[in-house]
């Protein structure tokens, strides 16, 4: 077959009109090809075939053909081939074969329909002698012709009364059923880089339609009304001199408005443009071109969507985005598709950052949903905010690959959310088997619907919710299964772990470990399942925990049973606490670190102190710690203490009364002082058992081993310091003694001098010695002279203040100010600032001097000791 090129009329218009073809010219049809019934053959490794614009001639736009697509061939409106095509070398020609078979048709007519490219020709129905063909409403336009899967044309062949021989040629004239457009942009910052544009109509313009060869109209299903085109890898040169190609079903915009959102770096600039009658009427085959004046249109606030990794951003009414995970760069969109079997929502493009966790103004085509609470616990329903199914809400059905919209939010459309890495699973309620949110590549008309878990559409979602969006706390809770209960029965040693949970599945331990289950109720690690008491044969540290249907697993219980703690094995306070509240009443050795001494407890002279270990907070300590001793003064704070004694439960206070033996002690460092106030240089020293190591720090942090500093000798305190200690013996490492100590502070004192205390002193002139005492402190100047009302220091001479107290402020006042004449900026000197009339020093000195450049004069100098 020879297709040749058909050439479109294209008018140039000012403004933001679009104007039909100069002198109402017409486009010519393809001339007649021919082709004839031969079997698929592969010309190429890739012979598929698209058409494409050429350059412009004086008659238009000529049509060529590219490798890229297929021609989809059908008789009747039957099933279709898709025809493979080998353009010839200037693409002007191109030639096909297929292979269709004698349809047996009984009223012996025979008529051959084509649809290039053959992904535009979704189904061909010989019931309603039509096609179905889909405009995209994603387009990757280049700098000179439309997207070749928008440049969509169809032919009829002549109609036979007997099925054509193999040598009898049957002609094809092809036409143009799409509409074209071009547009140039006037007045945008030629520093922006465009990314994607949105062309918004208020009549349908793309999406799927079914089509009349015989008559050449168009029947709307799951039609659009938004076209985008991601322009991102364009090599555009100039904003403002670039053409961005469009096709669009041919639609008549007469008195009609255009949205054109333009998404760039800078973000997104808004404009809403109106077709005047006769420039608007969009007419199949004909490229209409028009330019859009940005001037004044300043870029909206860029609106970030961010990937959901946690449920606590799921938050209600927050306005969120559903995409493909992964590498796929596509959102669901605003067009819902009707099937035959059910529907699905067509894929938008859109552009992840780099890293994957941000979408940045993701584009008019996109559905935007409100996440809101699902009619099921636990569960999230997205209601569409945008386009044709705005205020509904997405679900499936009970059988099929289904998503659709649905006026109310039910059990259907309340999705349970599960949050992976970088993936998240949808799951919705609907009584048949599909169920699963997934992306579907589709063969390159990518979609989104719901399909079986074990479906090969495998491809994941992931949501994207808007900064800022959202209120309250999460729509998902935290449906925990209940922390199981660990009993022991000390007649018979046996150990029963219940669950309140329906169902539940329990996991336990009895070697300290934490229990694990996967997701099959699998025992993992030294965990076993639990079905029934079981008996042990010494104390041990038993760990469950639990899961049921619908639940996340539990917390882990922890409980110690078993026989007592033993001499060479004592319990921890820890487990001390669990055994006491479990009920044990056993003598038993019980071991740990004085956190806190509370009270004499008794007459008798016993002290009451709390005791923890393996980081027990305060609220959590082993109650009360009786200990046999005469004096608080015997323990410490950090001290580590063993005792004999018995288990109580005093209405759930775990207690712990000791018997007469003390196992042993090792004792935390004492302070000798023991912190409190000083007023010079002091030496701290510290004491522990015999062949303890002492570890001390200085700087506030909890010494170690590795951290801290060796004791070896007093320790000199200057300053306010806390000392932090502990002792080691062998492994055993006491708890922290700390001791704060300060450093009393001195009291200041001012002593003012003014002017007249120097009057009469110095003689004039270059001046001569002035000096003044008062309260220990003396101000003297070597070029001095005491003026009415003021005192003089001429240029070259300095002021020295003394004292045999520490001067830790000089405040000077002057006549004027800054570096005028006679003001403070005419002195200088290590430590001294001056600001408007008055000049400050600080420091720390017995001796203050400062030098005058330039006379200077001062009514009064305060000068602060300590």
């Amino acid at each position: 077959m020879k297709k040749f090129f058909n050439y479109l009329c294209l008018a140039a218009i000012a403004g933001l009109t679009l104007a039909s073809c100069s002198k109402n010219e017409t486009v010519e049809n393809l001339p007649e090809t021919s082709v004839k019934k031969v079997h698929f053959s592969a010309k190429s490794a890739n012979p598929s075939t698209k058409t494409a614009f050429g350059d412009k001639t004086e008659a238009g736009y000529p049509t060529v053909w590219t490798e890229n697509e297929k021609v989809s061939i059908s008789l009747n409106f039957g099933s279709a081939k898709q025809a493979d095509v080998t353009p010839s070398a200037d693409g002007k020609t191109a030639s096909f074969t297929a292979t269709i078979d004698d349809d047996q048709n009984q009223s012996g007519e025979y008529t051959f329909y084509a649809v290039s490219p053959a992904s535009a020709a979704i189904n061909w129905s010989a019931n309603n002698n039509s096609v179905q063909v889909e405009f995209p409403a994603n387009q990757t336009p280049t700098l000179k012709s439309v997207d070749e899967g928008a440049h969509i044309m169809s032919a009829k062949s002549a109609t036979f009364t007997t099925f054509p021989e193999e040598t009898t040629p049957v002609s094809l004239s092809f036409s143009h059923i799409a509409a074209y457009g071009k547009f140039q942009f006037r007045n945008l910052p030629e520093t922006v880089t465009i990314t994607s544009i949105d062309l918004s109509a208020e009549e349908f313009i793309a999406g799927r339609y079914f089509f009349s060869v015989e008559d050449g109209s168009f029947t709307a299903n799951n039609a659009s009304k938004i076209v985008t085109l991601d322009v991102d890898e364009l090599e555009i040169d100039k904003n403002n001199t670039t053409d961005f190609w469009f096709s669009i079903k041919p639609v008549n915009l007469e008195n009609k408005t255009l949205k054109v959102s333009v998404h760039t770096d800078a973000g997104v600039y808004v404009k809403t443009i109106e077709f005047p009658t006769e420039k608007g009427n969009f007419q199949a085959g004909r490229v209409a071109s028009f330019t859009i004046n940005m001037n004044g249109i300043t870029p909206g606030e860029d609106k970030v969507y961010r990937i959901v990794t946690d449920k606590n951003q799921l938050l209600p009414n927050a306005k969120a985005i559903i995409v493909s995970a992964g590498d796929f760069n596509y959102a669901i969109s605003t067009t819902q598709k009707i099937t035959s079997s059910g529907g699905n929502r067509v894929a938008a493009s859109i552009t992840k950052s780099t890293d994957k966790s941000t979408i940045t103004n993701p584009g008019e085509a996109v559905q935007i949903f409100n996440l809101e609470e699902g009619t099921l616990d636990n569960t999230v329903a997205f209601k569409c905010v945008n386009g044709d199914q705005a205020n509904k809400y997405i679900g499936g059905e009970s059988s099929g690959n289904v998503l659709k919209s649905y006026s109310e939010r039910d059990d259907n459309t309340s999705f349970n959310v599960t949050i992976g890495e970088g993936y998240t699973i949808l799951k919705a309620n609907n009584s048949g088997d599909g169920k699963f949110m997934r992306y579907n590549p589709n063969n390159g008309s990518p979609m989104f619907s719901l399909y079986k878990e074990t479906s090969s559409i495998e491809n994941e979602v992931v949501i994207y919710v808007l900064e800022g969006s959202g209120e309250g706390s999460s729509l998902i809770g935290d449906p925990k299964c209940p922390t199981p209960e660990i009993s022991f029965n000390s007649s018979d040693n046996t150990v029963t772990i219940t669950c309140t949970a329906s169902g539940a599945r329990i996991g336990y331990t009895t070697d300290g470990t934490d229990p694990g289950i996967d997701d099959d109720g699998n025992p993992t690690g030294t965990t076993q399942e639990y079905t029934e008491p079981f008996v042990i044969t010494e104390t041990c540290t038993v760990k469950a925990f639990a899961g049921a249907p619908g639940y996340e697993m539990s917390e882990i219980a922890e409980k110690v049973v078993g026989n007592a703690g033993t001499e060479e094995n004592p319990y921890t306070a820890s487990e001390a606490k669990a055994a006491a509240l479990g009920g044990s009443t056993d003598e038993v050795y019980v071991k740990g670190i004085i956190s806190s001494i509370v009270e004499a407890y008794s007459s008798y002279g016993n002290v009451s102190f709390n005791i923890s270990d393996d980081g027990l907070t305060t609220s959590d300590q082993f109650e009360i710690f009786r200990v046999n001793a005469t004096s608080a003064s015997d323990y410490m704070v950090g001290d580590i203490v063993v005792f004999k004694g018995t288990l109580k439960n005093y209405n759930g206070t775990a207690e712990f009364e000791k018997a007469s033996t003390l196992i042993f002690q090792i004792k935390a460092p004492r302070f000798n002082p023991n912190g409190g106030d000083f007023t010079s240089s002091q030496a701290v020293t510290l004491t522990a058992d015999a062949g303890a190591t002492i570890y001390y720090t200085t700087d506030g942090s909890t010494p170690t081993a590795t951290s801290g500093t060796v004791y070896s000798g007093a320790i000199t305190v200057s300053e306010t310091t806390t000392i932090k200690a502990i002792a080691v013996v062998g492994e055993e490492t006491t708890g922290v003694a700390s001791a704060t100590f300060t450093k009393s502070s001195s009291t200041s004192v001012e002593v003012e001098f003014a002017s007249t205390d120097f009057e009469g002193q110095g003689t004039g002139g270059s001046g001569s010695s002035i000096t003044k005492t008062t309260d220990g402190v003396t101000v003297a100047s070597d070029k001095g002279y005491g003026a009415s009302g003021h005192v003089r220091v001429y240029s070259g001479g300095k002021i020295t203040i003394s004292s045999t107290s520490t001067i830790k402020k000089v405040e000077i006042t002057c006549t004027a100010s800054g570096t005028s004449n006679n003001g403070p900026g005419k002195l200088s000197g290590t430590g001294y600032t001056y600001s408007g009339s008055v000049g400050t020093w600080t420091g720390s000195a017995n001796t203050v001097e400062l030098s005058a450049t330039a006379q200077v004069r001062f009514t009064k100098i305060v000068v602060t000791y300590e």
